[in-house]
């Protein structure tokens, strides 16, 4: 419920810095509230918000979350995403290929902890006799994913699929400016 959401992130703010995002998965009801995103700036105002709807396909935002993606209010829908917007005409949830500015941004805040994740799946994969993955790049650009990559200790074959961000104009194919390569011995983006 929108009232459980909002005392999770009341109670989350305590032990978060100013700048902090705040990220976490929610069910339907939230996706579909438009008023979150009023709720948000007033609960949240100094934290970039961004909750994750449990399929996958859609992020509750605020206004902090929208800058720390480099989005504004003002923008169209991107290609291949969309912009719902409330009844003040502010973007309330990002939808598809909309998202993957705010999984950039997460992944660029945290760096370190994508590493530390990237290295623990890949150890648990092994365990289970999974030799090689396939990783779709929705939340890096081609810096970020090298840098993760070179960083991280992956004791498997890795293949990174690019997946640039979209604005109104196009795919941002200048993000990922290659056709293929291969930031570590056992990994490969294309």
């Amino acid at each position: 419920s929108k009232a459980a959401v909002l005392d999770s992130i009341a109670k989350l703010l305590p032990k978060t810095r100013p700048g902090e995002w705040i990220a976490g998965m929610i069910g339907n009801r939230i996706i579909y509230d438009t008023s979150m995103r009023r709720s948000l700036d007033s609960i949240a105002p100094d934290n970039p918000i961004a909750l994750q709807v449990w399929w996958g396909h859609g992020i509750v935002t605020n206004q902090k979350g929208l800058e720390a993606a480099g989005l504004s209010d003002t923008l169209k829908d991107p290609v291949g995403g969309r912009y719902t917007r409330n009844g003040e005409g502010k973007i309330a949830s990002v939808q598809e290929n909309a998202e993957a500015p705010f999984w950039i941004a997460i992944n660029q805040s945290n760096a370190e902890n994508v590493v530390q994740l990237m290295e623990a799946f890949g150890q648990k994969q092994l365990r289970e006799g999974i030799t090689s993955t396939t990783f779709m790049g929705s939340g890096f650009t081609y810096a970020l994913a090298t840098q993760v990559l070179q960083k991280a200790a992956i004791p498997q074959r890795l293949h990174m699929v690019a997946w640039p961000r979209s604005t109104p104009g196009g795919r941002q194919l200048s993000e990922w400016p290659v056709m293929e390569s291969t930031p570590i011995p056992m990994s490969t983006i294309s």
